[in-house]
Parts: structure tokens; sequence; C-alpha cells
């Protein structure tokens, strides 16, 4: 789980959005999005609808609104898989981009981590999921909603049988880890006797336990 804690700045745009979903408008945000540009002040992102160098967009999986003390707040957690990710950097910028009452798409809100955290890429050697919690302040009444993303079949049917045969191998795995611990408890004579079973019947014996 990698963390935005340091805060995060609503930009010029995300403020009059947000000026917007306080008099009674929906704040649907529409994804995350990570980058790997370096600044030494948030107020480069004011005016900005981008981030400074933006890498892979985070699909936002669950908003889940809380109260803290007497504020509102409302949890993003974003995933994202490396095999998406080209080649690995280091992630400083989060952007939340939300819709804006027009139906275009803005760069709401920015986070930046002085200590980034870092993105593997693709080739990193194993398929690695990262997920992204970010906390943003609202009223008690505002709603917010999530678009939605729509897979191709094609997709969809890829997905599920990735996920299907890494439970598979996953099980197999566990499958090979119980029977080597097995094998590990039986005694040299024990040992012998399933070699010889299994047709390995030369001469030498087996050392064991």
């Amino acid at each position: 789980m990698a963390y935005f804690s340091s805060g995060y700045l609503l930009t010029k745009l995300g403020e009059t959005l947000h000026a917007k979903v306080e008099a009674g408008a929906t704040l649907t945000l529409t994804k995350m999005q990570l980058g790997s540009g370096k600044t030494v002040s948030m107020a480069d992102y004011y005016n900005r609808n981008s981030l400074l160098e933006p890498k892979n967009d985070v699909e936002i999986v669950t908003i889940a609104p809380d109260i803290t003390g007497d504020k509102s707040i409302c949890k993003l957690t974003g995933s994202l898989m490396n095999e998406s990710v080209e080649e690995g950097y280091e992630a400083r910028e989060l952007g939340i981009f939300a819709k804006d009452t027009s139906g275009g798409e803005i760069l709401y809100a920015v986070s930046y981590d002085e200590e980034p955290t870092y993105i593997p890429g693709k080739n990193a050697g194993s398929e690695i999921e990262l997920n992204f919690d970010v906390y943003i302040a609202i009223s008690s009444d505002t709603k917010v909603t999530i678009k939605q993303l729509t897979l191709p079949e094609s997709m969809r049917d890829a997905m599920n049988q990735a996920a299907k045969s890494a439970a598979e191998a996953a099980a197999e795995a566990r499958r090979a880890k119980d029977a080597l611990a097995a094998m590990q408890t039986l005694s040299s004579a024990e040992v012998q006797e399933i070699l010889e079973e299994c047709g390995f019947t030369g001469g030498g014996t087996a050392s064991g336990t």
C-alpha cells in the first residue's frame, strides 16, 4: 500500500468545481494519475490541468466516506497493476481527476510526496498490484461517485483467465510446499522405501533425518 499522506492542493479548476459541489452538484471522480515530476512548491500545480510528468492512470476502485473529528472526509483507493508500467520510476505526483459540470475532465487536486514510491515496471519479474490511498475533505452531504470503466469483453475474459491461472498456480505451489514439508519429516528408511516403490532400486541408501 502506498500513501500520499502529505495533504493535497485543489487546482484552480478544482476550486471552481468544489464550489459547485458545495452548492449541490455531484463530485464525479474519474481517475487518479501518477507522475514523476519534481517541484519545490505545490503552488506550481494551481493553474495546471495536468501533472508535470504524467506516467500511469490509476483506476479508483473504492470510495469510503468517513468522519474524522468534526470533518467529513472521503477515502479514495486506487489500484495499478505493474504490467501496464513500461519502465520503473519514482512516483512523486498523484493527481485526482474529476468530471467538470460541463462534461470535461479536469485535474481536481494534486498530492506530492518528497519521499517517492517506486513503481516497478512490467519486467520486474513478477506481477505486482499497487494500491494508493488518498483522503479528501468533503461536506457531510456531498455526493461522491466514481466513473466506472467499461472493459471490452475480450479484455474482461483475458483478465478472468489470468486470475484463474494465478489461483491455480498458487494452489499448486501450496500443494508442493505441503508435500515438501511432509517429506522432511520422514526417516531415512521411509525415504528409501518410497524410492524403491517408485522404481529407484539401486544399491545406494537415502540420507534423511
